[in-house]
């Protein structure tokens, strides 16, 4: 086993190393409860930060199996999970695989970056690079998507797609080329995909609202303006709800904001709604951080505290240069993992002609105190 030292290289590796030598050498059984987070972290001595990296590599290659609420069981070491060496090209021919994306908040944006090395260190071993296009055009930000031109020309051998747009994906369907969508299929297409899961996020959510005595909390979610909208609302409160009802909150105590346009003063005028209530709500949660500065600027200039009057709770963090990251809590998910999974399940498809699940979901990770 290679040292801490030899490269640098990090310790959730070395122990992941470690663990799946020995469950391929049959000492956990198939269908077993691994030990669980604190066990390993008394075993090895180390943070239980280090402990979940290591676990969510371990799932990435299969050989265990996360359940919510009951910890992870192992799964039979399976061949057939990886890839086989490519078939030859056409000489000549690039190997490639396209990356079409919603246009994001680029700079800064640690999230789409650790998707694109994951979707990197899953197909470059195979001797394909990566080629992204952007899955709409902006006239305003001047980005124009060159996907429609791939597809034209057949130019790439497969597809991933991050969080596109409906209109996007159903102009995916019925290629010869294999398409995996990382995120949510918002229009019910049979499109292969391995998705982050909001619904078990937050359910989880409350638990650790409650946990903190953070009540009442108020979930701040986005109209049902477009189709992805209200698909993502439904996920949402679907998970919120089933948190409620594992507590036994009463609507007093958990409740539900909308806001119909994803704009920062749209969401600063349904924040100004929520805090006239009385009592003032202890927390509440937000989707994502990209409207978070102007929000800390409307509660700084109300007198509302962060986060000693209340908590604001980020499900995706994508900024990690933010100076708000002391101040507020967050769901710690490195989307490495999953876009890595994505690109293990499109090489899948291309050598065996089949998805194996058709729709894989993960919410792996914790949540972030504010400091």
């Amino acid at each position: 086993m290679p040292r801490a030292t030899d490269n640098f290289i990090p310790r959730f590796q070395i122990l992941a190393e470690e663990l799946i030598a020995e469950i391929k050498a049959g000492k956990y059984l198939e269908g077993q409860l691994f030990p669980s987070e604190k066990e390993l972290v008394q075993r090895y001595q180390v943070s239980r930060q280090t402990i979940r990296n290591t676990l969510n590599v371990l799932a990435a290659k299969g050989l265990l199996l996360p359940k919510l609420a009951r910890g992870h069981f192992v799964q039979a070491p399976q061949k057939s999970k990886r890839a086989p060496m490519a078939p030859p090209v056409s000489p000549g021919r690039i190997k490639q695989i396209g990356l079409v994306y919603r246009p994001l908040r680029l700079q800064n944006n640690v999230s789409f970056f650790r998707s694109s090395l994951g979707l990197k260190s899953a197909i470059s071993q195979y001797g394909y690079s990566l080629a992204m296009s952007v899955a709409c055009q902006d006239s305003e930000n001047r980005l124009y998507p060159t996907f429609p031109q791939w597809i034209q020309n057949d130019l790439m051998d497969g597809y991933i797609l991050l969080s596109a747009p409906s209109h996007v994906q159903e102009s995916f369907v019925g290629l010869k080329v294999p398409v995996v969508c990382m995120g949510y299929p918002w229009t019910g297409l049979a499109l292969p995909s391995v998705e982050f899961d909001f619904q078990a996020v937050y359910r989880k959510a409350v638990h650790y609202l409650v946990e903190k005595q953070c009540l009442p909390i108020c979930n701040i979610v986005n109209g049902d303006n477009t189709i992805e909208d209200s698909a993502f609302s439904r996920e949402v409160l679907s998970g919120y709800r089933k948190g409620i009802a594992d507590l036994c909150l009463s609507p007093a105590q958990a409740g539900v904001a909308k806001f119909k346009k994803n704009t920062a003063q749209e969401l600063v005028r349904c924040l100004a709604r929520v805090i006239k209530k009385k009592p003032l709500p202890r927390a509440i949660i937000l989707d994502s951080d990209i409207h978070l500065e102007p929000i800390m600027e409307f509660l700084t200039a109300k007198g509302i505290r962060v986060p000693q009057d209340l908590v604001i709770l980020v499900i995706l963090f994508n900024n990690g240069l933010s100076p708000y990251t002391g101040q507020i809590a967050f769901f710690d998910f490195d989307p490495f993992f999953n876009a890595r999974r994505a690109g293990e399940k499109l090489l899948e498809i291309m050598h065996s002609g089949t998805p194996g699940e058709l729709h894989e979901r993960y919410a792996d990770g914790r949540f972030v105190s504010p400091a």
